[in-house]
């Protein structure tokens, strides 16, 4: 939800979490891009693989393997997750109220984070969310 969607191919990496790593979103249902599979099945066809699903793309779908990048608009504050309306980029923003867009945005990692039966890798952008996902024994790799 904090990463701008530029493009429909699912060529363009706009999903940067660090410097020298970028991926492209899951194409869209009107693309022409030879190889790469149309949105409902980015999942599903080998051409998919490198691209990054989102929450719309993932529902109802159940992975071995999963990884799921926490970025800017939802961090851990060391005792309670904070919300940073400045990096909710998705049509969520059009939320007003701030507890309703946080539960929003945590409903939405709720559903990444469910979608894998055998494990599940985390990152994020902040540090200290990592050092919560250090805390709670999730091995850094």
């Amino acid at each position: 939800m904090c990463w701008e969607w530029t493009d429909d191919s699912g060529t363009v990496p706009d999903v940067t979490p660090e410097e020298g790593w970028a991926r492209p979103w899951n194409a869209g249902d009107n693309h022409r891009t030879p190889g790469v599979p149309k949105r409902r099945f980015w999942a599903t066809e080998p051409g998919g693989f490198g691209q990054i699903g989102c929450v719309h793309t993932v529902q109802g779908l159940e992975y071995d393997w999963g990884g799921v990048i926490f970025g800017p608009d939802l961090t851990w504050s060391g005792s309670r997750w904070l919300l940073h309306r400045k990096h909710v980029r998705s049509k969520a923003n059009r939320i007003q109220d701030d507890a309703e867009l946080l539960r929003a945005v945590r409903n939405a990692y709720g559903v990444l984070l469910t979608r894998s039966i055998r494990g599940t890798v985390l990152y994020s952008v902040d540090p200290a969310t990592r050092q919560l996902f250090a805390d709670l024994g999730i091995p850094k790799i």
